[in-house]
Formats: structure tokens, C-alpha cells, sequence
């Protein structure tokens, strides 16, 4: 992509070489980044073991490995199992002395394993390292050191900020960190199998954190080494799999699961209670721009329990509201339903802990550090602090002059933000009300169309049921013909006959003298008769010729209304080339109601 890092990794020079190490990457449908992923890979150095475990990927992704990357050992798993324990399925798998555990989006800078590994030789009491990551372009900070706060939600320090911030660039190229991101990070593979390595129960997110904080307890260090960089496509491949609500949900969840599992008993009195309230406030401003905004339940809330009930009457019963808003309360259900399992880990890891929370807390600081930048839930967690003394317990420091910076960068960027997404939001209402008002001329003119086509088809139906009507009356004409002529086939035989008698007559006239005159008589009769007759077969004769004209021409009016009926046929064939053009519509459905409707009237005409 435009502006993104490239490197040469096909470089023949390798700046580093180990067999101390194993890759372990986690790949859920990452055909899109996989590739370039493992060849920064590859570039770190020959003898690096690399494991992909595929968590049952249904694109190209796992083909794509086995065609370009035959090098790589991979793993199938029949289900998607999360990050955690595919995480652990590959650490268990390899047989280095050392773990990293790169995420599919992520690319590392050439150089990374040799300092990252630097860092975790360094001393004995080292077990985990962690690198700077920086966005897809190298233009943003993603991950500078890990911080925590009291409720258990992890800090990505410095993120969102510019690599050419003040702050950040006075930090020191090594020093100690709460955590390291999971997404590139280097593990001493013993100490992490021995600890349990990453908390299975979390699936995905905060899980980095969790590990963290038992390295610390367990009497390990954890580094991070700035030299050794990493680029990160953030949420590249989670945030396809992974709604903004579910996300939410494992985030409340696993943060409740840090602070049941890892704090002290006496700091868990009064961190849990916080923790749940805290859950609550974070409502808050998920609602924002749905039922209720920010604004509004901060002013209910100052104006007393008055306030709050006016506000909650003026609500309908049903109120739509964001899904994620619902990833609080799901979360303390689902951790209740668990707790059984959850405080046997507890008792567990407390059993075994060699530092107490106070080390910890006296050795970092942002336990104070927002999750949301508003004004009411900074004061939720203000008063929340004071109330039950979490001061007392976390120290007195509120965020330092780094994180306050960072925290006025973010906010001002996040303005920025969510300034340019409402009017984002603005121009897709206009444009959306701009489509459906196309939507809608292009239906009536659909509509128009299949009217036309209706109009088209009644007068074809009439014109056909006049054909047949003349048809019908020529046969008539014709049948009334016949009897004519038959009428007149026996006129003749009458002449015949009386032409006979005539003979026979005139044969006897010697003998019948005294019969001539009537003979004469009838013979004149007869001829009188005769010529009757034929001035009737004229007549039939001219009504035959006439009749036969008649359907001459209504032949000609047949095949004329057969050649409309072409037309029309055309006409049909334009009009569904016009429908084809609007497919795409909402109207294709009237589309397919004319084209039934057409293919039901064909085989009456081919009848025809």
C-alpha cells in the first residue's frame, strides 16, 4: 500500500544469525499480511525456527504458506481457539530456548531478533521483552512501553502520537516496562511455560497485560528495547473477525478477570468495588449520539435522584441502544458465572507471587491513566479514587508530565476525529438520501415501464382476439359457400333430369302430337325456370367472388396484426434491456415480476 514500510527481504545478507529462537505466529484469515510477515521473518536470520498455527482460517492464507513458505511448520487447529491458546499451542510446539510472538499484521524491521534478544541476555532476571512498534507507515507511534490502570484496562504508551514527538524521543533506548505487547514480543520460552504463559481463559486481548504483571510478581523483569522496531496494521486482522462490541466485551471481561486474579487481597477491597463502578461509567459515553449523550446523564446525575427520574420518563420503554454499550454488563455476568474458576487461579498465583502490588506500584506509574477522555467519566474515576482511598492504596500520582501530554495529544486528536466522522457521517446521510431518491425515480420509472408493457400486452390480446374473431367468420363465410354450391349441384341434377323428360318427350312427338302444346308450354316453363336458375347461380357466384375478397383481406389485416405483434415483441425485447441497465436496484425485483409475467405470455403467441 501507498506510504506503507518496505523492506528488501530478499536480500542475500542476513544481519543476524540464531538458532536460539522460535517464531510463533497465530494466523485467523491473514492472507492479506502473511506473506510479508514471515519474510521479515526469514530476514532476521537462517536459523530461526518459524511456527504458524492456523486457527481454522477459511481463506488462502494456510495455502499460501504451504506453496511460498515450505520452510515454515504449521499447525491446524479445527476450531478458532483465540490468540491465547494458539499462543500457546506454538510456544509448547517449539524447542528453542526463546519465544517471539509476532502478530500476522505486524512486519519487523530488519536487525529486530539480534537487539531483541541483546536485551533479553542482558541479565538473568530479564524473561520478556518488548520492541517499539509503529503504525503500517512509520508515522505514528502503536506500542512505546505498557502501562496499566487500576480497573485492569492496558495502556499502549505514546500511542497515536508522531515518532518525532518530544516526549518520546527522550526516553531511553532500554528500560523497564509494565508489559509488552503480544503483537512482537520475545519470551524466555522455560519462564514462560513455566508460569502457564499466556491465561487461556482470555482468548484474545489484555492477555499480554495479565503476563505481564505475573513476570513482575514471580520476581522476573520485563524490558523494552527501542532500537528494535516493528510495524503493526492495527487491528488488521481482529477487527475482521471482531465487532467493535465484541471487542468491548473481551476488553471488560479480561480487565475484570486482571483485577480478580492478580491484585493482593488487602488492595482488592477496594480496587474491585472501584473496578465494577467503573464497568457502569463506562456506559456512558458508548451512548453517546444514541438515546442518551454524555451531556445528559452527567446533568441528570447533578441535578439529583429528580433529575434522573424526569430524564428516565422521558425515555420509551424501549430504547435502541449500541451494542457495545452491552459489553460491560455482559462481562461481570459472564466473570460471575465463572468465579469458582477464576479464585482457584487466584489462590494459585497468589500462592506463588515473590513481589507485592506495592513493589509494582511504587515502580510504575498511569494506574490513574483514563480509558475514555470526557469530562464526566474522568470525574466518576476522580471520585471513585478519593471515596475508597485507591490513592492510599496506588499512591498519589496522577498522570506525569509525559502521559499528560500524551493524554491532551489524544484527546486533541481524537476531537479531531470525531469531528471529521460526523461530518463523514453527514455526507453518507446526504449521500444516502441522494441514492434512495435516485432508488426512487428509477422505481416509479420501472413502474412506468411495466404499466407500457401492460398497455402493450392488452391491446396485443385484443388484436389477437379480433384475428380469431374474422378467423371465425370466414369459416362461417366459407361453410355458407358450400351449402350454396350444393344447393346448386342439386339444381343442376334437377335440369338434367328435366332435360331427360324433354327428350323422351320429343322422342314420342309423332305418337304425342295432341301433348305438344303442353310439352312447348312446359318446355317454356321449364326454360323460363332455367334461366331463374341461372341468373342465381350468377348471383352465388358474384357473393362467392365478393366473400373470397373479404378474406383476402382479412388475411392481409391477419398478417398486419402479426407484424404489430412483432413490433410489440421488440418493443418488449427494448424494454428489458432498459431493465437489465437497473439491476443493480432495488427495483430488479419488479424487474423479475415483468419477466415472469412476459415469459407467461409466450407460449400464447407461439399458439397464435
Amino acid at each position: 500500500m501507498d506510504g506503507d514500510i518496505c523492506f528488501d527481504f530478499n536480500s542475500p545478507v542476513r544481519p543476524f544469525v540464531s538458532g536460539s529462537t522460535t517464531f510463533v505466529v497465530v494466523n485467523y484469515n491473514g492472507a492479506e499480511f502473511i506473506a510479508d510477515c514471515l519474510a521479515s521473518l526469514r530476514a532476521q536470520g537462517h536459523g530461526a525456527e518459524i511456527i504458524v498455527v492456523d486457527n481454522a482460517s477459511s481463506d488462502d492464507s494456510a495455502d499460501l504458506i504451504r506453496r511460498d513458505f515450505a520452510d515454515v511448520r504449521m499447525m491446524r487447529n479445527e476450531e478458532n481457539l483465540g490468540f491465547t491458546r494458539a499462543a500457546n499451542q506454538g510456544a509448547k510446539a517449539a524447542s528453542t530456548a526463546n519465544v517471539a510472538f509476532i502478530n500476522t499484521d505486524v512486519i519487523l524491521a530488519p536487525g529486530w531478533l539480534q537487539r531483541m534478544t541483546s536485551a533479553l541476555d542482558s541479565s538473568d532476571d530479564v524473561a520478556c521483552v518488548a520492541c517499539r512498534m509503529l503504525s503500517k507507515d512509520g508515522k505514528t507511534i502503536d506500542f512505546d512501553g505498557g502501562t496499566i490502570n487500576f480497573y485492569g484496562f492496558g495502556q499502549q504508551a505514546g500511542f497515536g502520537s508522531p515518532v518525532d514527538a518530544p516526549e518520546l524521543t527522550e526516553r531511553a533506548p532500554i528500560e523497564e516496562t509494565f508489559f509488552a505487547c503480544g503483537g512482537a514480543m520475545l519470551a524466555d520460552r522455560e519462564v514462560f511455560l513455566q508460569i502457564g504463559g499466556f491465561d487461556d481463559s482470555f482468548f484474545a486481548y489484555f492477555e499480554d497485560v495479565d503476563f505481564g504483571f505475573r513476570l513482575w510478581a514471580l520476581g522476573h523483569r520485563v524490558l523494552i528495547t527501542r532500537d528494535a522496531l516493528a510495524y503493526h496494521a492495527h487491528h488488521g486482522t481482529s477487527g475482521r473477525f471482531l465487532s467493535s462490541a465484541s471487542m468491548a466485551f473481551l476488553a471488560e471481561r479480561n480487565a475484570l478477570l486482571f483485577v480478580l486474579k492478580n491484585f493482593e487481597e488487602k488492595n482488592l477491597s477496594r480496587i474491585l468495588p472501584a473496578s465494577l463502578f467503573m464497568n457502569a461509567a463506562r456506559i456512558v459515553p458508548r451512548l453517546a449520539d444514541e438515546a442518551l449523550s454524555e451531556a445528559d446523564v452527567r446533568d441528570a446525575v447533578a441535578g439529583g435522584v429528580s433529575k434522573v427520574l424526569e430524564m428516565l420518563n422521558s425515555l420509551s420503554d424501549k430504547v435502541l441502544v449500541p451494542a457495545s454499550a452491552l459489553s460491560g454488563p455482559l462481562a461481570v455476568i459472564y466473570v460471575a458465572s465463572y468465579l469458582d474458576e477464576i479464585l482457584a487461579k487466584r489462590a494459585e498465583f497468589q500462592r506463588l507471587r515473590r513481589r507485592g502490588d506495592d513493589d509494582l506500584f511504587n515502580r510504575f506509574k498511569g494506574f490513574f491513566f483514563p480509558s475514555f477522555f470526557n469530562r464526566f467519566y474522568i470525574e466518576v474515576e476522580a471520585s471513585l479514587s478519593k471515596g475508597l482511598g485507591l490513592h492510599g492504596v496506588l499512591g498519589d500520582e496522577r498522570p506525569g508530565p509525559q502521559l499528560l501530554v500524551q493524554m491532551r495529544s489524544l484527546q486533541a486528536r481524537l476531537c479531531e476525529e470525531i469531528d471529521r466522522l460526523k461530518v463523514a457521517k453527514l455526507a453518507a446521510h446526504k449521500h444516502t438520501l441522494g441514492l434512495e431518491a435516485a432508488l426512487h425515480d428509477r422505481s416509479q420509472e420501472v413502474k412506468s415501464l411495466f404499466e407500457a408493457l401492460a398497455r402493450k400486452q392488452d391491446e396485443v390480446d385484443v388484436g389477437l382476439a379480433a384475428g380469431l374473431e374474422k378467423d371465425a367468420e370466414i369459416a362461417r363465410r366459407d361453410r355458407a359457400i358450400v351449402a350454396k354450391e350444393t344447393v346448386i349441384a342439386d339444381a343442376m341434377a334437377s335440369i338434367a333430369d328435366r332435360d331427360e323428360i324433354i327428350k323422351r318427350a320429343e322422342a314420342g312427338i309423332d305418337d304425342r302430337d295432341h301433348l305438344v302444346r303442353e310439352l312447348e308450354s312446359l318446355a317454356e316453363s321449364r326454360r323460363i325456370e332455367v334461366l331463374a336458375h341461372q341468373k342465381q347461380i350468377l348471383v352465388f357466384k358474384q357473393e362467392l367472388d365478393s366473400q373470397r375478397e373479404e378474406a383476402l383481406a382479412l388475411q392481409g389485416e391477419i398478417a398486419t396484426l402479426r407484424a404489430e405483434n412483432n413490433d410489440l415483441r421488440h418493443s418488449e425485447e427494448h424494454l428489458a434491456a432498459r431493465l437489465d441497465m437497473i439491476e443493480s436496484t432495488r427495483a430488479y425485483r419488479l424487474y423479475m415480476l415483468v419477466k415472469r409475467i412476459a415469459r407467461a405470455l409466450r407460449p400464447s403467441r407461439q399458439r397464435d
